[in-house]
Formats: C-alpha cells, sequence, structure tokens
C-alpha cells in the first residue's frame, strides 16, 4: 500500500493516514500539510545527506520535531554571511 502511495496510484483512508502518521511518528496533520511540490515521488529523489536526516527526523518525537522546525524557520530568516 505504501508503495502505491508514493507513486500516487491511490490515496490513503484516514485510518491508513494516521497509521503512516504514528509509523513516521508525526501527527497526521503535517502529512496533510505537504504540498506535492514539497514531496519527491522516491527516495530516488533524496540526495544521501536529506536520506539520512529523514531517517533521523521519522526516529524523533512529534514535539522534537516542532522545535527542529522553529529553529529551521529561524535559520532560514537569518541573513547569509558571505565570506
Amino acid at each position: 500500500m505504501y508503495g502505491r502511495i508514493e507513486r500516487g496510484g491511490m490515496m490513503p483512508s484516514v485510518p491508513a493516514l494516521r497509521r503512516l502518521a504514528v509509523a513516521l511518528g508525526v501527527s497526521p496533520a503535517v502529512l496533510l500539510d505537504m504540498s506535492a511540490r514539497e514531496m519527491p515521488t522516491t527516495d530516488k529523489d533524496l540526495s544521501p545527506e536529506i536520506r539520512k536526516a529523514v531517517g533521523i527526523l521519522r526516529t524523533w518525537s512529534e514535539s522534537k520535531v516542532a522545535v527542529g522546525c522553529a529553529l529551521l524557520r529561524v535559520l532560514d530568516a537569518a541573513p547569509m554571511r558571505e565570506e
């Protein structure tokens, strides 16, 4: 089922979406807020560094992910320093 969802072959039911969120350690709302543009079609679309980061993030609690997201927003807003 997961592969069919990834390939766009089917949409998960609400119970399946909830199980996926639990397995990934995130709120179902987090999965629903992602746009198709933000989601890679396969793991092959991700760099090795991003795959490693995603693997680490999947082990984090929802509260830890929220703190990480807040930190990324701060870093994204910070001006880049020229070297």
